[in-house]
């Protein structure tokens, strides 16, 4: 919720895109803590910005699906958070697999990766 509010203002303000930079940025980090820093503290503020980043980006994402057509925003956001379900069923049957291949450090790396071709793919949008 709170960072849907920031998030939020911060789009109002400056745009989309630097929201949704900030978001995949602090997914990246989120996997950095959790594959650098060992222990349950990791754990509880990795967890924390992954969810600032994540939502974060969500809304981001929302804001500006939803300026497209404001009389189709129902069907936009159906196609939207179908194309997100199915991101991360991808996500979660890639990290099954490495998890049963690398452990943990490869499950680090693979979050990672998928946070970094987020900011790489916004950096050319």
């Amino acid at each position: 919720m709170a960072a849907a509010a920031v998030a939020g203002r911060l789009a109002d303000r400056h745009g989309a895109h630097p929201a949704i930079w900030l978001g995949a940025a602090a997914t990246l980090i989120a996997w950095m803590l959790f594959g650098l820093w060992a222990g349950l503290a990791a754990l509880v503020v990795g967890v924390i910005v992954l969810d600032f980043g994540i939502q974060g980006a969500l809304v981001s994402h929302q804001q500006q699906i939803f300026a497209l057509d404001p009389a189709a925003r129902s069907r936009i956001n159906t196609l939207f958070m179908t194309g997100m379900f199915l991101g991360g069923a991808l996500g979660s049957a890639s990290a099954i697999r490495v998890w049963a291949d690398f452990g943990w450090e490869g499950t680090c790396l693979l979050g990672g990766g998928f946070a970094l071709l987020g900011l790489l793919l916004k950096r050319r949008g």
